[in-house]
Parts: structure tokens; C-alpha cells; sequence
């Protein structure tokens, strides 16, 4: 058996340091502060022991007892000695561990004040320990004598007990560093408060300046320090201060009294003791207070932002309302919600709450006063639904509840919200009228059951529809073959006189064929006219309708046997009568009016199918269907052919049995019950059924059973025919998941998903939870697919999906729409962290590595979500935003989820219209070039300017380069664009050189799109400024900063071409992206553009200052010359220029302006 050591490699480590700082401390101490060689008046190796096993736990007490023994052994003391001592020590540091751990209310971080209290006493009780192990082994070797006991005794207590106080709360605290002392806006105040408590204690103790201080040096000068310190710097700052002024009163007690071995030694260090204990009080006290009050605000601030953001996100306003003695009132506080419940501003309501009473109802104003002054009466909770009219809304309804309170001026004040239940309001409102519906649909229903007369269906339909669908009038219609009009068969309502010479035709070439009805039957589908005057389909029945008062019409076919039989007409008074759940229940309607008269045919064939039984059954057994007859007590009498081949029973095996032996155990005891009701009711039942072959297996088959009865009416016999439906089924199931789920992932696919989102917006809508819709493409999944191959990919996909259906609840739906987009559904969603944390999880599980195969394959996702009801209510428009939402999660980085806003359809929109703009734009001549001078700081001369393009938009006016720049680097029109603003620039460049100045330089911005371009369409600038004959210094080309972290070969190129034709590179914004100073040293850059961002708040002793300087030094060590940005006063360009900054750029110069406006510029100058 192997024994496991408890110490790991760097257990030993720690135990070895801990032992030798323990030895050279025990050794200094001793040296120093030792009136024997062995007792000292102070003893920190007690509290570094403790500290040592608070933080690394009991095991490392070996290393107390070696450095113990260590110490006392360097001094001189022999091992018989030193190793009780040592005993002693360890068992002191064990002890006091001990205690604090069975407090369990000590926290070794020492963050509350009793933390510190409970270390005061365990260090009291353990120092003992050690006192009298040390001084009984002191006594039994002649060190010291029984009259030095009691001295000695307690001078070990003390120490002991004085090192614990003071090194165990300074290591323990210490520990964790504060982070902030040395920060520039600290630094001084740190130097300060703890350079003066130095030398305060070393004037105090140390007797510095001793002629000049010697009247004023008193020790309660170090607790201002402490009390600084504890208020400033907390814990850390006043056990530093305790700490070194310890140290500095024990040395000025060891040089003041020559020695720790006089009389008065003994009394200082008493005084010491009591000194430190009452300092370390009042600093930690001090310092633990004002930790807590910094807590308490925090808390409070935080309380505050929370009860903001709850505000902002409940489905209402919050407020607060006051109705004084005088009959006046005021929302004193009120959410941002009131601008939706009222349309008015809560600074407008502050004062006078009229502009809020003037949007009620003006049915509902006295109610809702009398309703709030019986709360006030009453001092009883006030809650009401209104109704507002409002200017954007219309007429909405609210709900209010809010608890009074009655103030000491006499007025009382509503703490409460109002919330917006109009949508509530509609759908009771909807849920009435499908109740009338349902309630006719069932009305139908049951009387189908108990008809037994075709004639009887047609009158009640349309009775049911009027009496209990609440329509107004309803008919059912027949064709009739020799006319083909459509004429009534049945009708019932108001206004039947609207029948009486009405036409309406089957056919469509005639206006009176093209109605609803005629439609409806023609083209076997539901015609719905929600507005009776605005429909074309109605024009013939405009002048009936107005007599009457239709304003919606519904058609719905009837069939019979699978063909077009009559058509069933309601009408409605009301506009939009029909929605969406009404047009179901009336399509049902329509649909169990056909199977009842399929059901009257089916019973007629029924009795002609048992007369054609009787003549069959004699050549029965050369059916493919399986048959089998039983008697009257239910007894299988005989079986063909084809029953043996289904069920695998031979006939002997099963005559004479009851069929019960084929049960499957899939059907409970309401399904045969009711099954028997109907055979012994009519004789007659089918239907599918799951049954039990001898094998075993359980199959489905469509069974049949008829009675055939004596003449007496009694039961003869029943016959039972049978056909197996495993293969049908087995296909059926098929061809549902083929259409129904992807093949590769065994997800739902896009057809499913629609299908599922519709349900579940459905039930979100019934159970007013929110729903939310997560749109997620792998990032970087078309590199996996083109290098690795199909089959990786198809792997990759596979196992994505398993992931992300791990990361869903089993309600939820994760579906694949095609590729490598995904898209997950999180229904009903009563907690909205839900959605934070499926997002992170799916993050979280993309991010994990995908061994497919014999690679391994690093991948990420991008996700947009989405929120039903609040972002949308269709289904394609959650899924438009959601992939909105994906795509701004991709452009802010990948690996990463983005939440739909109203602001990315908007700019979707803008960014479409503006790029099918920017493409007619340069062939329309729609660009203009601005030019911005440069100007030497030094002489204020100009001989360089940055051309700037502009877009002159005919009807939009001039648009920023900030909205279309982005666009045309997206799309390539970047490079087109940018060799026109070469060309214009290189032949202005001409002209000035000419006539200003020989050395006059235009910058001109290229982008990364343009320097990546590797198309031939255009000559490279060295080339065209060739064959114009043009010098390469009179253009200056500017890059990004970023471009230098993501030089190819083919961009290095680029730059060698400019160096070597002259053309000057320009380094712009450098400061706000990611460069090296290796690849400023690596490439030619002539220019360093300081960002305006630096400039812009540019003062004498400021950071931007600092940076400013910084920059232009590096930049002249490297040889290139800096243009400031941005320069927009004459402060800026005078620190500037005081910086060494060589030139300036900014509307302190100029704006940029046309050619014209610049040469004229360049005149004044």
C-alpha cells in the first residue's frame, strides 16, 4: 500500500521560507530586544506563525517548530532548550487557530470589527500557552529563578501577545495590496500621510531634532496619523501606520535605556504595550467605520439606479399622486411610462395634473373622480380601469391601482401605476364573440349526433349561427344546375328580405358569380369581406346592403363527398367582424356540415354494405383482408385466410377465444368501452386500432365491425375486416419528419419552425409572457467547410446542433433553417435572465472545441435575439430582426450575442437606399473635393492640404463622409471613388505647384479596402503620376493606424512603391487604434497625425498634454515630422508649438472649403 504524502513540491517551499523567516526574525528579536537571551519584551514570530497557518491551514506548523528551534539555536541556546520553547511556540499558534475556528464567526479577512476582537483574545489565551511551556522550561534548566518568575512570565505574555496584535493583522491585511495608493491623483497624499507619520515617530521616539521639537514631541501626535490614515486608506494605511511606529518606539526604547535589561525597560514597555493596543484600537475602529459608511452609500446608490431601472422596464407608469385639501392635484413623481399612458411628460403633471385628467374618456371622468375621492375618504386602496382618448393612441384602456396615505397638511397621496391593458380589453372583447361562436358550433354538433333527417342540417345551421353566433342573418345555398344561380335552401335572422329576387351566380365572368358566395363555392374556399362598402367582390348587393345594414359577409363551402354540395352566408353588422380565430371556428362550422352529410351517406351505404356482408361471406376466405366472426357472446366462430397471414394466429388458435387476446395494452378501457357502445347503439364501428400479433408485435390496423341480427333483432353474428397499417403508417411517419425535420441534424427544419413559432406567439399571447428568438450562424463555418471538406462540415453541424439543443430547455425548439444558421425559440418566458444565460451557455458551448474526425476545430457563434411582443408580433418579422440583430453581433467582433432595436431597421433601410444612391453618384458627377490646410506652426505658412471628399447629394443636399464612407467600403465602390479623389487631387496638386508654392502637398486618405485591392482596373499611383508628369512628393498618401498590424506582402509592396517614386506616407488618428513602435520603425512613415481626440481638450498640465508631448518626442526620434489635428483655439497651437509640434490642422486655420475658397486662402496668407 502506497502512503500519499499531504505536502505537494510547493508545500515544502512555503514551509522552508516560513521556518527561515521565522529563524532570522527570532534571531533579530532576540539579539535586540532580549534581556536573557531568550525573553523578549516583544515577539513577532507569534504573529507571523499565526498568520502563517490562517492562511495556508495547519499543515504548515512544521515549519513554525523548525524556525523556532532555528532561532533559539542561532542565539545560543541549547537544543534541550530550544525544542520545548519551540513545543511551546507551535502549540500557541495551533491553540489560537483552534479557538478562531470554533468561534465561526471569525473571518480571516478581518473586515469586521469583532474579527479583530476574537484574534485579541485567542492571541491572549494562546500567548499562555507558549509563556508557560517557555518559562517552565527556562526554570528547570537555571535560566531563570523562581523570584524571576512572575516578571519574566508576564514580559513573554506581553511580547507574545503584542506580536500577535500587531504582525498577524498586518500580514493578513496585506495579503491582498490595495491597488489605487500610487495612482498620480493619490501619490501625493500617500507620500504625505505616511511620510510625515515617519517622521513624526522618529521626532517623537528617535529624538530627530530633539533641540527644535523636544517642547512639542509628544506620542499622541501618531494617532492623527493613524486617524488620517484609517480614513483615507482604510485598513492597509493604519495597520501600516501602527506597525512603523511600533518599530520605531521599541528602537527608541532599546537606545534610550541602553539596553532591554534595565528596571525602566520594563515599565516602557508596559506603557508600549498599552500605547499599541489603544493605537491599533482606534485606527482599525476608525478604519472599519468608515469602511462601512463608504457600503452604506454604495448600497444606497445602487438601490437608487435599481428602482431607475425597474421603472423603466415595468409595463406601466409608477407614480405618485397628490390631491390637496383644495381640491388640486399633482404627479410629484411619475416614470418615463406616463409619456405612453398619457401622452404628457412628467414635468408636465409635476405641478397641475389637469393635461393627465384631460385625456380620460369624457363617459368615464365622473367615475373615476368619485372613485378617488371615496379612496381618499376611505384611505382604502384605489383601483380602476378607464378609458383615455389620446392624440397618437386613439382611445386606449388603462388600469390604476395605487394605496393612499393622508400627509399632515391634510392631503393625500397615491403611491401606485397604471398600466395599459387595452390589448386585454380587445382580446375579452374577441373571446366574447368566439364564445357565441363556439357555443353555435357546438349547438351543431350535438344536433348532428341526433339527426337523422338530411332536411333538418340546413335550418339548423342557420338558427345555431344567429341565435347562438350572434350574426345577423345566415342562409345556406344550392346550386341550381339548370340556371346556375345559387339559390337559398334555408335562412334565419333579421332582414330575411334580402333573399327575396336576390341573384347570385356560380359563374365567374358575371359580376353577380364574382361575390362571396359565388366565389366560395366555385373555387372551394372560405371568402371573408371584413368591409362590406369597400370590396369589389360586393358591388352588385351595394344598394341591398345599405337597406339592410351588412358591413362583413363571409362564404364557406360546403362538400359533399369531396365536391362542392352548397355554400353557407353570414352576415354581420360591425366593421372587421372576423378575425382570424372566428373565420377557424366558421371554417369548422362549414367542415362538420359536410361530415354530417357524409355521414347520412355513409349510412345509407352502412345498410347496403350488411346486405352485401351477408351475400360475401360465403367467399370471404379469398379477401385480403383480414376477417373474423365471433357470436353473439362475443366467441371467435371462424377466421380467413388473410387473418392468419395478418396476426400469425392459425384458426385453431384462435376459435373459440375472444378477440381480447389480440390486445396491445395501447388502448385504456374508455376506448373499447366506447367502441361497444357504438356497435351495440348502431350496430356498426370502425376506426383504427393497435393490436397484438402472436409474435408479440403490436401494430396498427383499420378495423371494421358490423352486426348481422336474427329476424327477431338479436345478434347473430358479428364480422370483423381488418387491413394491417404498419407500412402506411411507417410511410406516413416518413414523409412527416422528411418535411417536417433536417435530414442532417435531426432538428426541426424551417417548415417546422414556422409552424412551432406560430404556436408558441399563440400561447406567449394567451399567457401574456414574452417570448424570445435567437438567430445563430457559426461564425467562420464556410473556412471549416471549404478546407476541411463536406463531410467535417456535415460533422461540425451535427455536433453543433447536439449543443444546442443541450443548452435549451425541453420546451424550447432548436431548429436549423439552413446551412449553418440555427435558430432557437425560448417560450413563455416568466424569468427574462432565461435568455441571458441560454445566450451565454450556447457562447460558452461554441466556444469548446469540435474533434470531428482526425481535426480539431475551433469555432464561435453569432447571435441575435429578439422579444416577442415588444420588438414584433409577426413571425417574419421576429425572424427578419432577429437576423438583423446576428448581423451586428458579426460586425461588433463574432463570438457574441446583439439585441434587435428599432434603430437596425431603420438604418437597414437607409443603408439600402444610400447604397443604390452611392452607385449612380460618381457617374453623376455628385462628388466635390474640399481641401483643409496645414500649417507650419513655426511660420504659420501653408504648403499642404488634406483634400476631403464631399457628397452633393441632389435632393438630400450634402451628405457626411461619415454615412457614406462606410457604405462604399462595404460594397467596393471605395476603390472607384478613390481613384476620382486622386485624380482631382493630383491635378489640383499641379496647380498650386505651380502657382503658390513648388513644394505644395496634398494629402490624400486611402483606405484598406483600396490598399487590399488587387484588381487591375487601375494603374498604381507611382504609375499615374508618371504619365501626368507630376513629381510623387506632391501627393502624401494617409493610412489608418491599424493598417500596420496588418500589412500583407502585397500592401508592403504598395508602400516600397511610394517610397521609392517620393510619394510621403502620413500615419492619421495615431493614438486612438493598435500599432507597435516596431512597425513605425519597420515602414517609411514621414507623418504622425496626432487624433483630434487628444487636441481637443488640449491645457497646460493635462494628460492629453503629457500625451501630446510623448508623441511628438517618440515621432521626432524617429524621424518623422507630427501634424495636430483638431487645432480650434490659439491656447492649442501656442502649447503646440511649445511641444515642438511641427504642423497644425484645424478650424482655427480653416474649415474645410472648395479650390476656389482655398486659393483665395492661400492669397490672404
Amino acid at each position: 500500500m502506497q502512503l500519499t504524502s499531504p505536502y505537494r513540491r510547493a508545500d515544502l517551499a512555503r514551509l522552508a521560507g516560513l521556518a527561515l523567516t521565522y529563524a532570522l526574525l527570532a534571531r533579530i528579536v532576540l539579539d535586540f530586544f532580549s534581556a536573557n537571551g531568550v525573553v523578549s519584551m516583544v515577539w513577532p514570530s507569534s504573529g507571523l506563525a499565526l498568520a502563517a497557518l490562517l492562511i495556508g491551514g495547519r499543515k504548515y506548523w512544521p515549519g513554525i517548530f523548525i524556525g523556532a528551534i532555528a532561532g533559539n539555536m542561532m542565539q545560543g541556546t541549547s537544543i534541550g532548550i530550544a525544542m520545548p520553547i519551540a513545543a511551546g511556540n507551535t502549540l500557541e499558534a495551533l491553540a489560537c487557530v483552534w479557538m478562531l475556528a470554533r468561534t465561526r464567526r471569525f473571518s480571516a479577512s478581518l473586515a469586521q470589527a469583532r474579527d479583530f476582537l476574537w484574534l485579541g483574545l485567542a492571541g491572549a489565551l494562546g500567548s499562555c500557552i507558549s509563556a508557560l511551556i517557555g518559562i517552565a522550561a527556562l526554570l528547570l534548566t537555571g535560566i531563570v529563578t523562581r523570584q524571576a518568575i512572575g516578571q519574566n512570565l508576564l514580559q513573554w505574555w506581553l511580547g507574545n501577545m503584542l506580536g500577535i496584535i500587531l504582525v498577524t493583522p498586518l500580514i493578513l491585511v496585506w495579503r491582498h495590496p490595495p491597488g489605487n495608493w500610487l495612482r498620480q491623483e493619490r501619490m501625493v497624499e500617500t507620500m504625505a500621510c505616511f511620510g510625515l507619520a515617519f517622521i513624526s515617530g522618529q521626532i517623537i521616539f528617535l529624538g530627530w531634532f530633539h533641540d527644535i521639537f523636544s517642547f512639542t514631541a509628544r506620542g499622541y501626535w501618531e494617532f492623527l496619523f493613524v486617524a488620517w490614515a484609517a480614513v483615507r486608506f482604510g485598513r492597509h494605511g493604519a495597520l501600516l501606520v501602527v506597525v512603523m511606529t511600533a518599530i520605531q518606539m521599541l528602537l527608541g526604547m532599546v537606545l534610550t535605556n541602553s539596553g532591554p535589561t534595565t528596571n525602566q525597560a520594563t515599565v516602557d514597555l508596559l506603557n508600549f504595550w498599552l500605547y499599541m493596543l489603544a493605537m491599533s484600537g482606534v485606527g482599525i475602529l476608525l478604519a472599519l467605520a468608515i469602511d462601512r459608511l463608504k457600503s452604506t452609500e454604495a448600497s444606497l446608490l445602487q438601490s437608487r439606479d435599481l428602482f431607475d431601472k425597474i421603472s423603466q422596464r415595468v409595463p406601466g407608469v409608477i407614480y405618485q399622486f397628490r390631491q390637496y385639501p383644495d381640491g388640486s392635484s399633482c404627479f410629484p413623481y411619475a416614470s418615463e411610462a406616463i409619456e405612453h399612458i398619457f401622452e404628457v411628460t412628467p414635468e408636465q403633471v409635476r405641478e397641475d395634473a389637469s393635461a393627465a385628467f384631460a385625456a380620460l374618456h369624457p363617459e368615464d371622468y365622473d367615475g373615476i373622480v368619485a372613485s378617488i375621492a371615496e379612496s381618499a375618504r376611505t384611505l382604502g386602496l384605489w383601483k380602476h380601469e378607464f378609458r383615455v382618448v389620446l392624440p397618437k393612441q386613439g382611445m386606449c384602456w388603462r388600469l390604476g391601482e395605487s394605496q393612499p396615505e393622508r400627509l399632515a397638511d391634510g392631503s393625500v397621496l397615491w403611491h401606485g401605476f397604471i398600466t395599459d391593458i387595452t390589448d386585454r380589453k380587445q382580446s375579452d372583447e374577441r373571446i366574447r364573440r368566439l364564445s357565441k361562436l363556439y357555443k353555435a358550433l357546438s349547438e351543431i354538433n350535438q344536433a348532428i349526433v341526433r339527426m337523422e333527417l338530411q332536411e333538418e342540417l340546413f335550418p339548423l345551421v342557420c338558427r345555431c349561427a344567429v341565435e347562438f353566433g350572434g350574426m345577423k342573418m345566415a342562409w345556406v345555398g344550392q346550386l341550381d344546375q339548370a340556371s346556375g344561380l345559387i339559390v337559398p335552401a334555408a335562412s334565419h335572422g333579421d332582414w330575411l328580405g334580402y333573399l327575396d329576387g336576390v341573384r347570385v351566380s356560380s359563374q365567374g365572368d358575371v359580376p353577380e358569380g364574382r361575390g362571396p358566395a359565388g366565389t366560395a363555392l366555385r373555387e372551394n374556399r372560405s371568402i371573408i369581406i371584413n368591409d362590406y362598402f369597400t370590396d369589389p367582390m360586393t358591388a352588385p348587393w351595394l344598394e341591398q346592403a345599405r337597406k339592410y345594414g351588412w358591413n362583413s359577409a363571409t362564404g364557406f363551402p360546403i362538400q359533399r363527398g369531396g365536391q362542392p354540395f352548397a355554400v353557407l352566408c353570414v352576415y354581420h353588422g360591425q366593421i372587421n367582424a372576423f378575425d382570424s380565430e372566428a373565420i377557424a371556428l366558421l371554417e369548422e362550422m362549414s367542415k362538420d356540415i359536410s361530415f354530417a352529410l357524409d355521414n347520412f351517406d355513409r349510412e345509407m351505404q352502412r345498410k347496403l354494405g350488411e346486405e352485401s356482408l351477408r351475400l360475401a361471406a360465403s367467399v370471404y376466405e379469398a379477401s385480403g383482408e383480414g376477417i373474423m366472426i365471433t357470436d353473439a357472446d362475443n366467441r371467435i366462430v371462424a377466421v380467413n385466410p388473410a387473418f392468419t397471414t395478418i396476426t400469425g394466429y392459425l384458426p385453431e388458435e384462435a376459435v373459440g377465444k375472444n378477440p381480447r387476446i389480440f390486445n396491445s395494452g395501447r388502448h385504456d378501457e374508455a376506448f373499447y368501452r366506447a367502441m361497444w357502445n357504438d356497435i351495440n347503439a348502431s350496430g356498426h364501428w370502425q376506426g383504427e386500432i393497435w393490436d397484438k400479433r402472436k409474435n408479440g408485435e403490436v401494430y396498427p390496423k383499420w378495423l371494421s365491425i358490423n352486426t348481422i341480427f336474427s329476424e327477431d333483432g338479436e345478434v347473430l353474428r358479428r364480422i370483423a375486416l381488418f387491413t394491417d397499417n404498419t407500412q402506411k403508417r411507417e410511410a406516413e411517419q416518413l414523409i412527416w419528419r422528411q418535411a417536417n425535420f433536417d435530414f442532417l441534424t435531426g432538428l426541426p427544419n424551417r417548415q417546422m419552425f414556422h409552424d412551432r413559432l406560430d404556436q408558441d406567439i399563440k400561447k406567449a399571447h394567451r399567457a401574456g409572457l414574452p417570448l424570445a428568438l435567437l438567430f445563430i450562424d457559426l461564425d467562420r463555418f464556410k473556412e471549416v467547410n471549404d478546407t476541411l471538406g463536406h463531410d467535417v462540415g456535415d460533422a461540425m453541424l451535427k455536433d453543433a446542433a447536439a449543443r444546442l439543443s443541450a443548452c435549451v430547455r425541453e420546451t424550447d425548439t432548436v431548429a436549423r433553417l439552413g446551412g449553418d444558421e440555427f435558430i432557437v425559440i425560448l417560450g413563455e418566458l416568466d424569468d427574462a435572465g432565461v435568455v441571458e444565460r441560454v445566450a451565454q451557455d450556447i457562447l460558452r458551448s461554441m466556444a469548446e472545441p469540435f474533434r470531428l474526425e482526425n481535426e480539431v476545430v475551433y469555432a464561435s457563434a453569432s447571435i441575435g435575439i429578439t422579444l416577442y411582443p415588444e420588438d414584433a408580433t409577426a413571425c417574419e418579422t421576429l425572424l427578419t430582426n432577429a437576423d438583423q440583430a446576428m448581423y451586428a453581433a458579426k460586425q461588433q467582433g463574432r463570438n457574441r450575442y446583439h439585441y434587435f432595436t428599432p434603430a437596425m431597421q431603420r438604418a437597414a433601410l437607409s443603408r439600402m437606399r444610400l447604397t443604390g444612391e452611392l452607385r449612380g453618384a460618381l457617374a453623376d458627377d455628385q462628388f466635390r473635393l474640399f481641401y483643409q490646410p496645414i500649417v507650419e506652426l513655426d511660420t504659420g505658412a501653408i504648403h499642404k492640404a488634406e483634400a476631403l471628399i464631399r457628397w452633393q447629394h441632389p435632393q438630400r443636399g450634402r451628405i457626411s463622409p461619415a454615412d457614406f464612407i462606410s457604405i462604399a467600403e462595404d460594397t467596393g465602390l471605395i476603390v472607384d471613388i478613390g481613384e476620382w479623389v486622386f485624380r482631382e487631387a493630383a491635378r489640383q496638386a499641379s496647380i498650386w505647384r505651380a502657382t503658390h508654392h513648388p513644394e505644395f502637398q496634398i494629402s490624400i486618405n486611402k483606405s484598406p479596402v483600396q490598399f487590399r485591392d488587387e484588381s487591375a482596373k487601375y494603374l498604381p499611383w507611382p504609375d499615374q503620376l508618371q504619365q501626368l508628369g507630376q513629381s510623387g512628393q506632391s501627393i502624401v498618401v494617409e493610412m489608418t493606424e491599424g493598417m500596420l498590424m496588418d500589412v500583407s506582402e502585397a500592401i508592403n509592396n504598395k508602400l516600397l512603391a511610394f517610397r521609392d517614386t517620393g510619394i510621403q506616407v502620413s500615419l492619421d488618428d495615431f493614438g486612438t487604434g493598435y500599432s507597435s513602435l516596431s512597425y513605425l520603425k519597420k515602414f517609411d512613415i514621414d507623418y504622425l497625425k496626432i487624433d483630434q481626440s487628444f487636441t481637443r481638450n488640449l491645457e497646460p498640465g493635462s494628460d492629453d498634454m503629457a500625451l501630446c508631448e510623448a508623441i511628438i518626442v517618440m515621432a521626432h526620434k524617429l524621424g518623422m515630422k507630427v501634424i495636430a489635428e483638431g487645432v480650434e483655439t490659439e491656447q492649442q497651437r501656442d502649447l503646440l508649438l511649445a511641444a515642438g509640434c511641427d504642423y497644425g490642422q484645424g478650424y482655427l486655420f480653416s474649415r474645410p472649403v472648395p479650390a476656389d475658397q482655398f486659393e483665395a486662402l492661400l492669397r490672404r496668407v
